[in-house]
């Protein structure tokens, strides 16, 4: 998902929601315009690999730039 700055922190003031998921998107990441975020329930069916989707994404393997 892609969010500019101010919708992203529209999103996090509760302004609005996305989807029916309990909590919102997870930020992978963010350069001076957008931020790059994974939806809440991308591995809601646990899927097999989705401990090693979870090992990569806590090792904040995205990198922005300007």
């Amino acid at each position: 998902m892609i969010f500019t700055i101010d919708q992203w922190n529209s999103l996090q003031r509760d302004e609005f929601q996305i989807g029916a998921a309990p909590r919102g998107p997870r930020e992978l990441g963010r350069n001076a315009k957008y931020v790059l975020a994974l939806p809440a329930g991308y591995n809601y069916a646990f899927l097999p690999g989705y401990e090693e989707g979870e090992v990569i994404l806590n090792s904040n393997p995205l990198h922005t730039s300007d």
